[in-house]
């Protein structure tokens, strides 16, 4: 994995270059390259997974010195297409992906993307007809950013390697602020500043280097869902899906570095280990989870633990078990950093602290269990769907009766879903599937905002995002699909893959997805939806492969999260909440500018006191704090 750079529209002196590069090193910590004419450079660092010679160094050209190309990423299905290739005639001169790729676009232009299984986002510079293509992967595994601004066109893998290669007056984008208190993430292209923004996954632009203000962003992914399904009988599908997760392993064990495993003891990853297991069954195979310590089983976070360990025996698995007690607060501020996006969780420290010791016993390269959720139902609000139909029945004015009946039930564990169901339970299908991505509610964000500043605020973006995604897909009727298809385009992408991404990259790591596999996503978008989710049985199908690979006890165990009892914090721990009124009363969000700090106040003391929850807005709060402290530099 690595890091990419470029600018357009000038080229960047000795000293730049180096501070540019220094800013991606831990991207590419192996080696560091770049390219410089008169009106565009491009830089590179790398981390050297598939050939690790100096032949697939970059930037890389081509023979005839055309066609130069940054990368960051992976093809897992090079070698197929570098023998298709080499029937035409190509001449290779590593063993790299890269140069697959690269040559790869000089046969058949970008519609080379539709051909690659695998993470990417790159940069291909034609220094004959002086124009850069770039493209990002289908599903948004690897990031790209870019910004636009008086002649000047820069992209990077990181947004602080974009705000070190451009000078310019960085505006705070309001929606983002607003997703971030609304989602805990931020949506679409949606970045903290006006001006940078992200290229979508699936996505793919153009640009002339001498007319950098114009460029051309069109979509090439395919979308999967377009309402046919396979009729194979439960047994037949079984086998199908099982085919297809050995194959999505098996492609993405394609490595010259040693490779480890994420082992949370849920059913994802195990599943992942597993099959590695069956497909190396002489190999002592390494993988990492963590053990809190903390007794997070108050809010559904129960013992990982016993099952991790429960998996590594069952498949005689060597499992390092990492002892953590995170000091959250203390390494806040580090993680927004690396996050580079105000995003309010934890799962990323959990992330960067298996990536660092994974890194310090010499691997370079973790699989995960990220995306098992998205493509095949397995979060709670997948579970809601269930319900759709019997709210559809119920007269709008007895909706609206219930609505408030639902504002009535008390602040407890046990009413906090279906408050939430209460809440939208007026709005139609669409509205009440998009809220299902909400932490709080419209009104309360609202009052967070000084009034000027909530002026400039679009407060249906998330409305017209989601709907924008929905659209995409007008022949998907099945509502379980449609919600799938909004995570796989927004929640995946804009969350859990960004914190995937920079927290292992954090630390020199790259983690590959085999869930997000080409043809395994493909073939489950093809799987009746009543087999991917069975009554309120989530992840039905993949569970029944699974029987052949695991105990049931792992199989069937309450689904637990990946994250920290922030609720239990907030409402209990004296000296956390201590800690959290210090930031929150920072004058970052207290000069009346962005927040109303009255407001604020109000959203702690009502936590602290139990009158309602507001824990996780207090979070991403946390979040804002911190961003604009460290990136927006307002004091």
């Amino acid at each position: 994995m690595c890091g990419i750079a470029g600018i357009i529209g000038t080229s960047l002196n000795e000293l730049k270059t180096q501070q540019i590069l220094a800013s991606l090193a831990h991207r590419g910590p192996d080696a560091k390259g770049w390219y410089s004419e008169e009106k565009i450079s491009l830089l590179h660092t790398r981390l050297s997974i598939q050939d690790i010679s100096e032949q697939a160094q970059q930037p890389m050209f081509s023979r005839d010195e055309r066609y130069c190309i940054i990368f960051n990423g992976e093809i897992y299905n090079h070698l197929e297409i570098r023998k298709i290739l080499e029937g035409n005639g190509h001449q290779f001169r590593s063993h790299s992906d890269t140069e697959t790729l690269l040559y790869g676009y000089m046969q058949w232009g970008a519609n080379i993307l539709e051909k690659l299984n695998g993470i990417f986002a790159f940069a291909i510079y034609d220094t004959k007809e002086k124009t850069l293509f770039a493209a990002r992967d289908a599903f948004g595994v690897k990031p790209l950013y870019y910004h636009v601004e008086g002649g000047l066109f820069s992209f990077a893998s990181e947004i602080k390697t974009i705000l070190s290669l451009c000078n310019f007056k960085k505006e705070i984008n309001p929606n983002a602020l607003f997703q971030t208190l609304l989602l805990q993430w931020q949506l679409g292209t949606n970045t903290g500043f006006k001006q940078i923004h992200k290229l979508l996954p699936g996505h793919c632009l153009s640009i002339d280097i001498q007319d950098a203000d114009n460029f051309k962003i069109k979509k090439w992914k395919r979308e999967i869902f377009d309402g046919q399904y396979t009729k194979y009988g439960e047994e037949e599908w079984i086998l199908k899906l099982d085919k297809a997760l050995n194959n999505a392993v098996q492609r993405q064990l394609l490595s010259d570095k040693p490779i480890a495993y994420f082992l949370s003891g849920g059913l994802d990853s195990s599943l992942l280990l597993a099959i590695a297991k069956k497909l190396a069954p002489e190999q002592k195979l390494k993988a990492y989870t963590i053990n809190t310590g903390m007794g997070w089983n108050k809010e559904g976070f129960s013992e990982d633990l016993p099952f991790a360990q429960m998996v590594a025996q069952h498949l005689q698995v060597d499992l390092e078990i990492i002892d953590t007690s995170i000091h959250f607060l203390e390494e806040f501020d580090a993680m927004i950093y690396h996050l580079e996006e105000a995003q309010a969780d934890i799962a990323p420290l959990l992330v960067q602290q298996i990536s660092r010791k994974a890194k310090s016993q010499g691997y370079d390269v973790l699989i995960g269990g990220v995306a098992g959720d998205d493509i095949f139902s397995g979060y709670r609000r997948h579970q809601a769907i269930a319900y759709e139909k019997s709210i559809d029945k119920i007269p709008l004015s007895l909706r609206k009766i219930l609505k408030k009946t639902g504002c009535l039930l008390p602040e407890k564990k046990q009413f906090r879903r279906i408050k939430k169901i209460m809440a939208h339970i007026d709005q139609n299908a669409m509205q009440r599937m998009i809220s299902y991505f909400f932490w709080s509610d419209k009104e309360t964000i609202q009052s967070l905002f000084a009034k000027d500043f909530l002026l400039t605020v679009d407060k249906e973006s998330i409305e017209k995002n989601f709907q924008q995604i929905r659209s995409s897909i007008p022949n998907e009727k099945n509502p379980l699909n449609q919600l799938l298809h909004l995570e796989m385009n927004g929640f995946l992408p804009c969350h859990n893959l960004n914190y995937t991404d920079k927290m292992g990259m954090a630390e020199s790591v790259e983690i590959r997805v085999p869930y997000l596999d080409n043809e395994l996503v493909a073939l489950a978008s093809k799987i009746p939806p009543e087999l991917k989710m069975k009554g309120i049985t989530t992840k039905y199908l993949l569970k029944k492969v699974a029987e052949k690979y695991l105990p049931k006890e792992v199989i069937y165990r309450q689904k637990t999260g990946f994250g920290a009892p922030i609720r239990t914090w907030m409402q209990e721990d004296k000296a956390f909440q201590k800690a959290v009124w210090e930031r929150l009363s920072k004058p970052v969000l207290n000069n009346g500018q962005i927040f109303n700090p009255q407001k604020i106040e109000e959203l702690y003391q009502d936590t602290l006191h139990k009158k309602r929850d507001n824990s996780y807005t207090l979070l991403s709060l946390l979040a804002i704090e911190s961003w604009l402290r460290q990136f927006a530099a307002i004091n």
